[in-house]
This record gives C-alpha cells, structure tokens and sequence, in this order.
C-alpha cells in the first residue's frame, strides 16, 4: 500500500514550477478581468482600472461609491467601459484613464459586451441596449422577457447573442435590435455562450446543462445534461467541448452532436474550486482550489503545482508564455519554468 501511495504522489508531482512575477492585491472582490493589448483591466467592488502587464502596477484606477454589488467591464477600441453595481456606464480611454462619457442606468449591473464601435448593456432593467461607443448614445434597446443579462453578450457575424438569468437566449440584429430568434430553457441561468462550429451557439447553464442551437432559427441541435452546476466559461476547441463541473468531473463532448467522448474524475466529492480549462502545451491547465493541475490530451491528471493561495476556480488565462491568475482579491502573473 505504502509502494502505491508513494507511486501517487511520484506521478502528481509537479514537472513545472511556477515562479511569481508580480501580484496586485486589490481592496475588495474582483468581478471581472479582461486582457489587453498592454494593460489588464479589472472590476471589483469597489472599483476599476488598469494595470500594466510587464510590471503589475497600477497604470489607473477609479474608485465608485459603496455600497456597490460589483463593476462589470468591457474593453475594445482603446475604451474601457464599466458598468457600476446601482451607478451609471462610464467610459474611460483604456491607456490614460480620461473619462470620456457617462450614461445614465437604472437598477444593478449585469455582464456587458463591446465590438466595433458599439457597447452591449443593460441600461434599464428587463431590456438590452447597444450604444454608441464614441458619444455613449444608445442607438437601440430590445426586450429581454423581465430577466437580466447573466452572462456577457458576444457577437457573431452580424448577431448579438446574449443570455439571461431566466434561461432564454436571445439573437439580435447587432445594427438593429431586431429579435431574430429565442430560445427559452428556463430554471436555470446562462453561465457563458461559445460559438462553435458552423456558427453554432453552445449555450452553458448553472444546472449542468449545456444545449447547442442552431444560429439561423434558435432551435435545439442537441442537449448533454451534465447534472451539475458549471461555472465560468468552458472551452470550445477542435471541434470538442472541454467542460468542468462542480461534481470534480471533466469532461469532454463533441461539438457536433454532443456525445460524450469521455468524463474523468477529478475530485472525489463536490468541487467549487474546479476551474474551466485552458488550453496549454499538448493539454489542459486548470485551477483546483490553490493548485494549478496539468491534464493530458485526455484529460488525465499529470502532475500538479501548489501556489498557496485559493484561487476560487478562477480560470487561468494566458500571457505571452507566462499565465495570469486570480483569487478573490488578487490578480497574478506567474513564470513557468520546467525541471531539468
């Protein structure tokens, strides 16, 4: 027994050691990070900002008034937009800071979404607007059934699809508003949506389920039930759905009809620390509560990296060869480095 235990241990140890390059402990939880070109942008609490990549410090930073229930943010075409817990939506030129307009919202802050030239929000409870990234002008507002967007909207070819807390899914005219098409599951909130082949959208909910439609009607393609919950976003690569759920399992699907091609356990018991998996090297890395796990093509644990801080199922993110993380109150980038 004693031979096997340390066969284990042998086996999980970690090939790469991953040395700390800098880390920014902000003062109250993170709700959302975004990477960019040269700064990481993040929303807490309490406040928003940048930081820079190479060196981890600050670049800028806005405090809002508390109480607050979180900044959810959005970056694209050097503006930084954040929408403010019960406040407004701001936008700041991404490098310098300098505000550039403010749009008045009412109710609390949901994921919000910008691409060429247009920022995706809800600026009244119930409904989604696009704006005008330029002048913060909406330019047009569609009904989205009395829920909130609970995941961030994404753009496809000249759609907006977007996910609410009550389970529909809706497809917009990105120029128009016009609804092309919902699709209602209900009793479950939308966690994230990926595209995936064919321009088809693979659609996560915190109940486990995950359901492909067609992007021309919002009809169901297909639907694995993965029997519970999944959190963050998931990963779409090679025509495969890489998933983890809270149940310790990994699993992996096929884009195309949705079988499933196989499941490992990770954990033994319910797992909130699990991380979605990034893609790395000729696997996957994920976090696993303080660790940083390293799972073949398969997904089969390799070897594994204790870092001493939880990372609250954080998914790792890539940085040029290095990896960005985060905690509840911290954002890092750590070096990898393998042994000899």
């Amino acid at each position: 027994m004693r031979m096997i235990s340390l066969l284990c241990i042998f086996a999980l140890r970690s090939e790469t050691t991953f040395t700390q390059m800098w880390s920014v402990r902000l003062q109250t939880e993170i709700q959302s990070v975004v990477v960019g070109e040269r700064s990481i942008f993040f929303g807490t609490n309490n406040s928003f900002g940048a930081i820079d990549q190479a060196t981890g410090k600050k670049v800028w930073a806005k405090s809002v008034a508390l109480p607050q229930l979180g900044v959810y943010i959005a970056e694209g075409d050097g503006v930084l937009y954040a929408s403010v817990g019960q406040g407004s939506l701001w936008a700041y030129n991404s490098a310098s800071g300098k505000q550039m307009w403010t749009a008045k919202r009412d109710g609390y802050s949901s994921p919000i979404g910008a691409y060429n030239g247009a920022v995706y929000a809800e600026m009244t409870p119930g409904k989604l607007s696009a704006l005008s990234a330029g002048t913060g002008k909406p330019m047009w507002t569609a009904d989205l059934l009395n829920s909130s967007p609970s995941a961030k909207p994404i753009r496809y070819g000249k759609s907006i699809l977007v996910g609410t807390k009550l389970g529909t899914v809706f497809s917009f005219d990105k120029d128009s508003g016009k609804q092309a098409w919902k699709f209602e599951k209900g009793n479950a909130s939308c966690r994230a949506i990926l595209v995936g082949d064919e321009g088809r959208p693979v659609v996560f909910f915190d109940d486990g389920a995950v359901i492909c439609l067609s992007n021309v009607t919002g009809q169901r393609m297909w639907a694995y039930y993965s029997n519970n919950g999944i959190f963050g976003t998931p990963l779409y690569q090679d025509g495969r759905v890489f998933l983890t759920s809270a149940s310790g399992n990994f699993i992996c699907l096929a884009g195309l009809n949705g079988q499933e091609l196989w499941k490992r356990k990770l954990s033994p018991r319910q797992n909130f620390g699990l991380s979605q998996p990034l893609p790395w090297r000729a696997g996957y890395l994920l976090a696993d509560r303080t660790k940083l796990a390293y799972l073949n093509a398969e997904g089969e644990r390799q070897w594994e990296s204790d870092l001493g801080e939880d990372l609250f199922g954080q998914q790792p993110r890539a940085l040029g060869g290095d990896l960005l993380l985060s905690s509840s109150h911290a954002i890092m980038r750590y070096h990898p480095s393998d042994a000899e």
